[in-house]
């Protein structure tokens, strides 16, 4: 009996020893510095279609996120800044039938990044015939 008290007690020792030595608030994440190369964390596809007068929404997770500046840029030219892209291609952008460049462009202090993808024109939806009376 003698022997299994003490056990016991030897068991209950070595559980709270484990229990305040392995909690330690300093542990956790690793600090995200401007020495860490960016990085788009979701798949980028590598072509996309777009018709004019339609909306074009995308979200891209980046990381050093709370370093990291986005800049969408179509053909050259900015149409965007930040983690979601929602855009509406003019009408009469492009020919149906062409192509372009959709670009996402991640910088932190010390680096960037370009990711470039394909986007086919399909043209422009075709305009609503409300309120014409027939």
């Amino acid at each position: 009996m003698k022997k299994m008290k003490k056990i016991l007690i030897l068991i209950s020792v070595l559980l709270l020893t484990f229990t305040f030595s392995s909690c330690n608030k300093e542990d956790g994440s690793p600090a995200l510095t401007e020495d860490q190369y960016p990085l788009i964390l979701n798949t980028i596809s590598e072509n996309y279609t777009m018709t004019g007068g339609s909306q074009f929404k995308m979200y891209v997770y980046v990381t050093p996120a709370n370093l990291a500046q986005i800049v969408w840029k179509l053909d050259g030219s900015k149409i965007g800044e930040g983690n979601t892209l929602d855009f509406t291609l003019p009408k009469g952008y492009a020919e149906e039938g062409t192509t372009g460049e959709l670009q996402i462009i991640v910088t932190t202090p010390k680096y960037e990044i370009t990711r470039t993808a394909v986007v086919s024109y399909l043209g422009d939806l075709p305009d609503s015939d409300e309120g014409d009376g027939e």
